[in-house]
């Protein structure tokens, strides 16, 4: 009677564990978990200057929230604040959080891990899910190392001694100069450029031929004038006024009346050859005007 009434407040214990347990894993969130990590975006940070510790988790699961995380243990570290961004969607959950921290000392620091319980999508079982730890080696402030100050001393030394070498080579490559006769430096030549070209423009070549043609009114310089007007509109001197008309395409149409009378002063019979000219000298005012 003794060893049963013994064995049934342990069942009794057993039963209330197991169903506690039970209890427990179903408010837990079901998750697939492909990734889970901590970074620093500086693994040898300065002291007094803040960098970033950076969580960032991938759920299978569409979640509205992710606030079941326990960020790391930062004793060494004081935070300044965090940021947290959540993207949810087909695909699953995208989550990142980025601490703000600094460090007041130098020398290696160990971050822990950032958790979480969730029962396991793939066996049903709750499960505690880690980062990653991170292990900072932070730089500047005081130096831990005893032999620190005499490893600088050494490089001010070393420092000072390659100065001193550099003056005496400098002032031995003087004195040697020196003693040899300073040898005067050329002079200088003095480059005179010719003055630049004038571009002209197409109407100041029209603008010569106007008055080359006022001056010589001949067949000759009518000739002379249609080919600077033909080379304006972008055509050959062999083109037709049918060509050049074509290749203008509607596009100055100003142009397209001292085209023609030009061809007509090119063309006319000798009687009317003059009064031809007329128009076209007149047509050619018009046109630089």
């Amino acid at each position: 009677m003794a060893g049963r009434s013994q064995a049934a407040p342990l069942a009794l214990a057993a039963f209330l564990a197991l169903g506690l347990a039970q209890s427990s894993a179903q408010t837990l969130p079901r998750l697939h978990v492909p990734s889970f990590s901590l970074r620093a975006d500086a693994l040898h940070p300065q002291t007094e200057k803040p960098f970033h510790l950076i969580i960032s988790a991938h759920f299978k699961e569409e979640l509205k929230s992710v606030d079941f995380i326990v960020l790391p243990n930062l004793a060494e570290l004081e935070l300044l604040g965090s940021e947290r961004h959540t993207l949810s969607g087909n695909a699953g959950t995208d989550y990142s959080e980025t601490l703000t921290v600094i460090a007041h000392r130098s020398g290696n620091m160990h971050v822990a891990p950032a958790y979480f319980v969730a029962v396991d999508g793939r066996d049903g079982r709750p499960k505690r899910f880690s980062t990653n730890d991170l292990v900072l080696m932070v730089e500047g402030g005081a130096l831990e190392n005893p032999f620190a100050g005499v490893r600088h001393l050494v490089v001010t030394i070393v420092k000072m001694l390659a100065i001193l070498v550099a003056v005496f080579v400098i002032a031995a490559i003087f004195f040697r100069r020196r003693a040899r006769g300073v040898v005067a430096a050329p002079q200088p030549q003095t480059v005179v450029l010719p003055p630049p070209v004038p571009v002209r423009s197409p109407k100041d070549l029209l603008r010569e031929q106007w008055a080359a043609l006022r001056a010589n009114r001949s067949r000759a310089s009518v000739m002379q004038a249609r080919k600077a007007l033909w080379a304006m509109a972008g055509a050959s001197e062999g083109e037709t006024l049918a060509d050049v008309l074509g290749r203008l395409q509607g596009r100055s149409p100003e142009l397209h009346p001292l085209l023609r009378l030009t061809e007509r002063a090119a063309f006319v019979a000798d009687a009317y050859l003059q009064g031809a000219i007329d128009d076209m000298i007149l047509g050619l005012e018009q046109y630089l005007a």
